[in-house]
């Protein structure tokens, strides 16, 4: 009988029913590909993506989040992109697969990954830990492990957070559009990072590898250990392993 009212309660509820939702991610967390998700999911709500601290009792919150040192090397990547011709091709060779992750290319230098791992450090403060802190039946926490590469870990997320059903045409379209090959189409026509969509929020060189656990193969040894350094609280704080 549970189940029954269960999905008697999902019939009752529709997509357009949601005005507003705020999608939320630390930067380089998937949170562009949950936005594009929640957009056909609601075409008729105010979906607003952002990556600071945004929240309303009557909104619903979609937050991403990743481990913190592989969003170290995916923004440092970004901020590559940006600017001289030497950059983006150095950005160009560390996306492609056949080239292992150190060769014929600069890594991080141990300043870079301070700089960054601070920056992460205040943002979590500043930002990430506050969506902890509201009503968390307001809050749908996405862990980009989790997601990464399974839109059907998505949609159930998805499904049982809003209380909605999504038909299966509606599954398969944004399976299509939302992908790591179609965003990576779309980020191909842009220059760099500094130029982006703003129909979908992709950016150029914007999809890199997105692999789990980059972060063990990239960074060296004395950077591992600065960034567990700086990230160590933050990273246990969210169940990642040091």
């Amino acid at each position: 009988m549970k189940w029954i009212r269960y999905l008697r309660r999902l019939e009752r509820n529709k997509p357009d029913s949601i005005s507003t939702v705020i999608s939320y991610g630390i930067q380089r967390s998937g949170s562009t590909l949950i936005y594009q998700a929640l957009k056909q999911v609601f075409p008729q709500a105010n979906v607003i993506k952002t990556h600071d601290f945004i929240y309303h009792k009557d909104y619903k919150v979609v937050a991403t989040y990743r481990d913190f040192r592989d969003v170290l090397i995916s923004m440092w990547r970004t901020l590559l992109s940006k600017g001289t011709k030497e950059n983006i091709a150095k950005v160009i060779r560390l996306t492609e697969p056949d080239i292992s992750s150190k060769q014929d290319f600069s890594s991080m230098t141990n300043e870079e990954v301070v700089e960054r791992a601070n920056w992460i450090k205040c943002h979590l403060s500043e930002v990430l830990d506050k969506y902890k802190e509201v009503d968390q039946h307001n809050v749908l926490w996405m862990q980009y492990e989790l997601f990464y590469n399974n839109f059907d870990y998505i949609f159930s997320r998805l499904s049982s957070f809003f209380q909605i059903c999504i038909d299966e045409g509606k599954k398969n379209k944004i399976k299509e559009d939302c992908s790591i090959e179609a965003n990576r189409r779309r980020a191909y026509k842009l220059k760099d990072f500094s130029e982006y969509d703003p129909l979908t929020h992709i950016h150029g060189h914007h999809i890199y590898e997105g692999r789990v656990g980059f972060w063990k193969e990239f960074l060296t040894s004395e950077q591992k250990e600065i960034s567990r350094t700086i990230l160590g609280s933050a990273l246990e704080r969210y169940g990642y392993e040091l």
